[in-house]
């Protein structure tokens, strides 16, 4: 790697982690896109998967103690089904068809975030069920698996305590299962293992400055900035 790609990873895993810290979710959303352009989809899938296993190793213990369990069960069972049929697009499908693709999934669910759209239906089983294999789908070919749960689980009548501890649950669930995906696909060779692994205190600090500062600022105004940002980012690299 170049010291300019190093460089690039190193800042795309920071900014990362301070949107994790800051919203609870949408470190893949961050880091897949720009991490693909530089090193390629595959090891932009290995490393955004093993740094959001780090931070979803870290806040496992809290969220035990909150989620909703009957919510969380369907989904992580039906996400982590499908993870691998996602890992067989990413194995078999061309480069530049697999960065079209994240750029429009990012494109597509920052939008919607930003219109703050929900699902808006009961939450019954089979919904749950559709739900997850839908994001481990996305999260085996793209690492972004977070964006559907995001949509549905935030629609739930739960505090947004339990929510959120529902969300962790279910994206470290789906982010488990992808870190196996990767084992046994092949993907993850010791070279890129360890990338991820030297990304992860950079991602982490991240993580740690956006739970610090997540007081301080505007929630609202920031997630807004970041989406507006990942959107630009990834239409302009669908032209690249």
């Amino acid at each position: 790697m170049a010291l300019w790609q190093l460089g690039a990873v190193i800042v795309v895993a920071i900014l990362g982690g301070l949107v994790r810290g800051l919203t609870g979710f949408g470190g893949a959303l961050v880091m897949t896109v720009p991490l693909a352009m530089v090193i390629g989809p595959q090891r932009a899938v290995l490393t955004a998967i093993m740094l959001e296993a780090v931070a979803s190793l870290t806040m496992l213990r809290d969220a035990l103690g909150v989620a909703n369990l009957r919510v969380v069960a369907p989904i992580a069972v039906a996400s982590c089904l499908t993870v691998p049929l996602g890992g067989y697009l990413l194995l078999t499908a061309d480069a530049q068809f697999l960065r079209q693709l994240m750029a429009g999934v990012v494109i597509i669910f920052s939008v919607m975030l930003l219109m703050g759209m929900r699902y808006s239906g009961v939450q019954r089983l089979g919904t749950s069920v559709l739900i997850g294999a839908a994001s481990g789908l996305l999260l085996g070919a793209t690492s972004m698996g977070g964006p559907p749960v995001i949509l549905y689980v935030l629609s739930g009548p739960g505090s947004a305590r339990v929510n959120r501890a529902n969300l962790n649950l279910c994206v470290g669930a789906m982010t488990g299962a992808g870190v196996v995906m990767l084992s046994v696909g092949g993907i993850m060779s010791v070279q890129g293992a360890l990338g991820a692994l030297i990304l992860a205190p950079c991602f982490l600090a991240g993580v740690m400055l956006g739970v610090k500062f997540f007081p301080r600022l505007d929630e609202q105004l920031f997630r807004r900035f970041t989406l507006v940002l990942l959107a630009s980012v990834s239409a302009l690299s669908l032209l690249v």
